[in-house]
């Protein structure tokens, strides 16, 4: 027999710090694609804008998956994370039935201590796509979300029509090996 997956144990360390800076995934219920369709990454986009004016979060980036969304923020002071993720799926539910299409339960956060890893989750989050190989190295990922006012350090050395270098997909640096600099 097939050992049973504990997600909820996802949860049961969850702690909010208000002001601190979070790599979150959010999946789609069984990973089923179609979060990237127009009236669902808008629905999801108009969230996000809501979530970040009501100062539950400030959005640095994100991008938007077929099957999943990665954000880099910081947390607000009014809600603690579990609560604004709940209002996000919440207002986006709807968008998603629409085509049959469901969020996971849970989700992945990691609280970012080291404040220059910033960068870091901000480059895995723009490659997500390109590393997946949803379009060319010379193409824009149109669902690609940045904060006007956070410059993350690799814009800086994209080609000069913002998109990657082709190394840079190539080298596919793995989450785990971010998250491993990023210890306590």
């Amino acid at each position: 027999m097939l050992p049973t997956r504990q997600t909820h144990r996802l949860s049961h360390h969850r702690v909010s710090h208000p002001g601190a800076n979070y790599f979150l995934t959010i999946n789609t219920k069984e990973k089923l694609p179609g979060v990237t369709q127009d009236s669902i990454a808008k629905q999801i986009k108009t969230t996000l804008r809501a979530l970040h004016q009501d100062e539950a979060i400030t959005l640095l980036c994100g991008t938007i998956m077929p099957d999943h969304l990665h954000l880099l923020l910081v947390l607000g002071n009014n809600l603690t994370l579990s609560q604004t993720i709940s209002k996000f799926k919440n207002a986006t539910r709807k968008a998603l039935a629409a085509h049959t299409l469901y969020w996971h339960r849970n989700y992945y956060d990691h609280r970012i201590r080291h404040q220059t890893n910033t960068n870091a989750f901000a480059r895995y989050i723009f490659l997500n796509p390109y590393r997946k190989a949803l379009l060319p190295a010379d193409q824009l990922w149109p669902h690609w979300l940045c904060n006007r006012n956070y410059t993350p350090d690799f814009q800086e050395q994209l080609n000069p029509d913002s998109t990657p270098p082709a190394a840079w997909i190539q080298q596919d640096t793995k989450l785990d090996e971010i998250l491993s600099t990023d210890k306590s």
